[in-house]
């Protein structure tokens, strides 16, 4: 998810006009309408309705824009300004799309209104992973879903990440308690699944195999952020990351828990042992955790470990013979 996409799209809603914006932008409009289209793509939803004259964001639309829009400029503004990443005046930071949208839009704002003069930098860890990138010192630190293990990294909890069922709504499903879903009950139906490459997909095909139950995969997809959008369009369910679920605002889907069938994990922040973190990187830290707290929507884990000052934490796994 680039940030002069979602830049571009914050543009077009605040000016009501492709051409207007186009011109703000410096841009021919084929290629902001490939910008435009490629924000949308990676938020999962059309933001803008384009049959109105003037242009504006549908109700979802509005809603992300609502959230993101102060945040995106923000980014943008301090991406362009600065071009001394990797200082004590910047912050690079690696995250997958998703934690992008959910967590570090969220927390940037407040942040660069505490440090003005600090650009925050972020490198999709989507294409690279996350521990290449700190290895190579191309970040001051990580984003993860789960705590790393077996590799010599500090790590900071920030959250519990569960895995949840989406179901359209008025799905059969959806009149069951979480509790009593089965492996069963999923295989039962058209599974939308994520690229093979990401945890969740490879999770969900073990516990399949492993118990030896058929199923029906209708729908692969390269993003976790288009997953609801096909879910919500009745082509079948699927099983996501609660960061993907808060992403995507829960429109026309309904969430179930899956903690007594799969893993639950800490996810936080991972760094190199060793290296000092500058204080600007510290202060990113601590925003995005007090966000973590009190404004992400997310379940937190039990901090008494991390006040003992074990900071090496291992998540915890819950391990459920489910059927």
């Amino acid at each position: 998810m680039e940030v002069n996409d979602l830049f571009a799209l914050v543009t077009v809603a605040n000016l009501r006009s492709f051409s207007r914006a186009a011109e703000t932008l410096g841009l021919t409009q084929p290629t902001l309408s490939k910008r435009i289209a490629r924000a949308e793509t990676a938020l999962g939803l059309q933001v803008l309705d384009r049959t109105k004259r003037p242009i504006s964001p549908t109700p979802r639309g509005l809603e992300v824009l609502q959230r993101i829009g102060l945040a995106v400029e923000i980014l943008r503004d301090n991406q362009s300004s600065s071009s001394n990443i990797g200082t004590g005046d910047s912050v690079v930071v690696a995250a997958t799309d998703e934690l992008t949208s959910t967590l570090i839009l969220g927390t940037s704002a407040t942040f660069h209104r505490k440090m003005p003069g600090v650009a925050l930098k972020i490198v999709s860890s989507d294409a690279e992973g996350p521990y290449g990138l700190l290895e190579r010192e191309k970040v001051d630190i990580a984003i993860l879903h789960a705590a790393p293990r077996g590799r010599e990294l500090d790590f900071e909890p920030l959250f519990l990440f569960e895995r949840v069922l989406l179901t359209p709504r008025g799905h059969v499903l959806e009149t069951k308690q979480d509790s009593q879903i089965t492996w069963g009950d999923i295989a039962a139906f058209p599974l939308i699944l994520t690229s093979p490459r990401i945890q969740n997909h490879r999770l969900l095909e073990d516990e399949l195999a492993k118990r030896e139950i058929p199923y029906r995969v209708a729908l692969e997809v390269h993003s976790s952020t288009l997953v609801a959008k096909a879910v919500s369009s009745g082509l079948g369910i699927s099983v996501v990351g609660n960061t993907s679920a808060l992403l995507e605002g829960q429109g026309g889907v309904t969430t179930k828990n899956l903690s007594h069938l799969m893993p639950r994990d800490v996810g936080g922040i991972a760094y190199r042992p060793g290296r000092p973190l500058s204080s600007a990187t510290q202060a990113f830290m601590h925003e995005l955790a007090e966000f973590c707290r009190n404004r992400s929507g997310l379940p937190v884990p039990d901090f008494e470990r991390e006040a003992r000052g074990d900071n090496r934490v291992t998540a915890p796994t819950l391990s459920h013979p489910g059927r």
